[in-house]
């Protein structure tokens, strides 16, 4: 092969060129739409990263299909002009259209789904600070100490020889 190409296939890979700067830019939308759904920060980095790589790889494969290996910076120019084509056709209105579905999801999560959540959270952590207090107070009680002591000597002599005790620390009480 001469490497010399017709001027149809010229336009042909020019308007292929265009296609994928075109589908690239929504591609790219999608991860744009996501960030501004679900916030996490270190992720947009990894985002970009892949994207750029799989744009990258798309875009070589496809042009050196077309071109035979060899570089054509028209190609470059067009995969911009598809981006750019896009940005002022489709992508100001689909990201609008994103932000109000996403604006509209928000108000159904808060006005729905969260309010039930927050009920059963401070159901739970009211249950739990009463069985913590009553918990606290059974234990502060002499005659729980004496059962927890009893079971601690048990449990102590079940590991060993069973000569084992626990010191109790008695205090003189001043009558009044």
């Amino acid at each position: 092969m001469s490497g010399e190409l017709s001027q149809s296939s010229l336009a042909l890979m020019l308007l292929l060129s265009v296609a994928l700067g075109f589908v690239g830019a929504l591609v790219y939308d999608v991860f744009r739409i996501r960030r501004r759904a679900i916030k996490i920060p270190i992720l947009p980095h990894f985002e970009d990263f892949l994207f750029m790589l799989a744009f990258g790889a798309v875009m070589t494969v496809i042009l050196y299909i077309q071109n035979s290996g060899r570089l054509r910076w028209f190609n470059f120019a067009g995969a911009l002009g598809g981006l750019y084509l896009y940005r002022k056709t489709l992508g100001r209105p689909i990201m609008a259209a994103a932000d109000k579905i996403i604006s509209f999801v928000r108000f159904l999560v808060r006005k729905f789904v969260l309010p039930p959540i927050r009920a059963v959270k401070n159901t739970v952590k009211r249950v739990a600070s009463k069985v913590y207090t009553t918990v606290w107070l059974c234990i502060r009680r002499k005659s729980t100490k004496r059962y927890v002591r009893a079971f601690t000597e048990s449990a102590l002599c079940a590991f060993g020889d069973g000569s084992v005790k626990i010191k109790e620390n008695k205090r003189k009480r001043k009558n009044k």
